[in-house]
């Protein structure tokens, strides 16, 4: 028999478990254009409901989605680089004039780019060190975020690791870019409580009181346990129906 379970990957969403309500919280925040604190004890899954979020009819199609991982990240430059690559990944599949814009926009990278002569695609040759200004390529993608065709959601994971950076005021950085935002709202994501309650919680830093803070707690048992019934049923193991 087949796991009937996903452990690794994008979960479709007839295998993603639970996290109705907390869905439906953060979809509504940020329709409402908040920015969300999303934080979560290690192994909570609060990667898979961001991805999950994305996947939903109230956003898909309506916002261009951004997804970054900050855990193996050390610098700012390191942070734009990561950036810059994942708007590019996700803007490939998008029409021309989309490109042009971030192009136009994000110039301190064009050397990291060409164009395929026979399909006109946009060929990523982007290195790290690429990023010559590290400052100037946030500004330029905070720009192009401002000034995309649709509203933005970009989701930033493990946001607590800018907090051990060498580099000086980042977060007075950020979040001068980030407070001028109308046509992009983030989600910030991490799992380390304590650091994350000092940035967004403490009267004394740059992010105090700027996003909603959702905590993503353990699943239900009982929800669980119809779920793993559930599954093992569809997979011809035991019927949906059967008792616990």
């Amino acid at each position: 028999m087949e796991n009937p379970f996903y452990i690794t990957g994008t979960i479709p969403e007839e295998y993603f478990c639970d996290r109705e309500k907390e869905t439906d919280k953060i979809i509504t925040l940020l329709e409402n254009q908040s920015n969300v604190l999303l934080t979560a004890y290690r192994r909570m899954g609060k990667t898979q409901l961001i991805r999950h979020i994305f996947e939903q009819n109230r956003v898909k199609g309506r916002y261009y989605t951004f997804y970054v991982d900050l855990y193996a990240t050390s610098s700012l430059r390191e942070m734009a680089f990561f950036m810059g690559k994942v708007i590019y990944s996700t803007l490939v599949p998008q029409e021309k004039r989309t490109w042009n814009l971030f192009f136009s926009t994000v110039k301190s990278l064009a050397a990291g780019f060409s164009i395929d002569p026979v399909t006109g695609v946009p060929l990523a040759k982007l290195q790290l060190g690429d990023i010559h200004s590290p400052e100037l390529t946030l500004e330029e993608i905070f720009s192009y975020l401002e000034q995309a065709d649709k509203p933005c959601i970009f989701a930033i994971d493990e946001f607590q690791q800018i907090a051990k950076y060498q580099d000086k005021m980042v977060e007075e950085l950020l979040r001068s870019h980030i407070q001028k935002m109308n046509n992009c709202h983030f989600i910030f994501s991490g799992s380390d409580r304590h650091i994350l309650e000092q940035m967004f919680q403490s009267y004394a830093k740059p992010f105090y009181n700027s996003s909603k803070p959702v905590f993503l707690d353990r699943i239900p048992k009982d929800r669980y346990i119809d779920f793993v019934v559930c599954q093992f049923g569809r997979a011809g193991k035991i019927s949906a129906g059967q008792g616990r």
